[in-house]
């Protein structure tokens, strides 16, 4: 039991001294410091200053008696009455908080891939979120690539519901996409920088994801940071207006 209630007062704030402290003083009552350290087992000197900090939080009194300080520690119940009252202080600032936290930029988190089965991962984390998807780049090299993986990638996003617009050039693959749009939850328009683009970006929840195919290893970045994934889709609504 004892073993439990001091790691009960530690964990209220307190000090191992504090605690043994506390306990002392509660047992003897309004004492003198040479009589708490005594039973505490500790310095004298060290008692002084470990009362004087219990002062300070709320769990020890002095009162000076015919020139001598008494001590005597905040009664058990007490406690909850001082945990109440930083309960509110906390509370009071709360809002404050809040604010802090909000007003500072989450630091993106950002994944690489490698390789046509790291591409693959994109496309899997893609259908993971069941968010509606925008992306736009060259469709001619994406689907070189990955020939027989992107009908995978787009017949389970069909499956699952999730609706995608797409920017891209105005190609053989372009145009066979766009025959099919009614059918794949689709909706593709066409602008015509996007041909010497040698990546295809995909905006989707909270993540960017850039794949590019200009080595002989195809690479992919996933980056997951609202602010950058808000930018991408105010880019994309422009370019969605001027192409047709």
């Amino acid at each position: 039991m004892q073993e439990r209630i001091e790691n009960t007062l530690i964990d209220l704030g307190l000090t191992r001294n504090e605690v043994l402290i506390y306990l002392a003083n509660l047992k003897l009552g309004s004492s003198r410091v040479e009589e708490i350290s005594r039973k505490a087992g500790i310095l004298r000197t060290t008692a002084y200053d470990v009362l004087d900090s219990m002062v300070r939080k709320g769990f020890s009194a002095s009162v000076i008696k015919s020139g001598v300080r008494y001590y005597s520690v905040t009664e058990p119940r007490q406690i909850i009455g001082l945990l109440d009252e930083k309960k509110k202080k906390v509370e009071e600032i709360m809002e404050d908080l809040e604010g802090m936290k909000k007003s500072v930029i989450a630091k993106p988190k950002m994944q690489m891939f490698e390789g046509k089965d790291g591409l693959k991962s994109v496309y899997s984390d893609i259908l993971s979120t069941g968010k509606d998807l925008m992306g736009y780049g060259n469709a001619e090299l994406s689907m070189k690539v990955l020939t027989y993986f992107l009908p995978t990638f787009i017949k389970g996003r069909v499956k699952i519901g999730m609706r995608s617009r797409l920017i891209v050039e105005r190609s053989e693959t372009g145009i066979e996409f766009k025959k099919t749009d009614k059918s794949q939850k689709r909706e593709t328009r066409f602008l015509d920088s996007t041909k010497s683009m040698e990546t295809i970006f995909y905006i989707y929840g909270d993540k960017v994801a850039i794949l590019t195919f200009v080595s002989k290893e195809p690479i992919a970045i996933i980056i997951e940071n609202k602010e950058i994934a808000d930018s991408q889709r105010i880019l994309f609504e422009n370019m969605w207006k001027m192409a047709s």
